[in-house]
């Protein structure tokens, strides 16, 4: 299991990597990891702050080989059918691209402005 008690990570790739390799993750509520683990499906999730909280996850994952190894699976499909590289730099790209295009057709514009007729 991999365990992420932060208090203020925004995404936490390395949720990713512990799925990549069939780990079951265990995380605070908070930030952006609140958003990414799905409690109860691929990891499990505690009050931020709440070390006992955590301590009784980390114990569950650690007594029970089936939640750990269905945890486990669940987030490494996850990181399969939602989380490949090839994806996300496309959507980076494709982000990136459109505001690109429109300045540089705003400057070509303005410079087409200034030339004498």
């Amino acid at each position: 299991m991999f365990a992420l008690p932060s208090r203020s990570d925004s995404f936490g790739l390395v949720l990713l990597e512990a799925w990549a390799n069939g780990v079951p993750n265990v995380a605070y509520r908070a930030g952006g990891i609140a958003d990414v683990v799905r409690d109860q499906v691929d990891g499990l999730l505690t009050p931020c702050g709440d070390v006992s909280a955590l301590a009784n996850a980390l114990r569950r994952i650690v007594a029970d080989a089936e939640l750990r190894k269905r945890l486990g699976k669940s987030g490494q499909q996850r990181v399969q059918d939602e989380f490949q590289w090839e994806d996300k730099l496309s959507l980076v790209r494709d982000t990136y691209s459109s505001p690109l295009a429109a300045s540089r057709s705003l400057q070509n514009r303005d410079r087409l402005a200034f030339l004498p007729p």
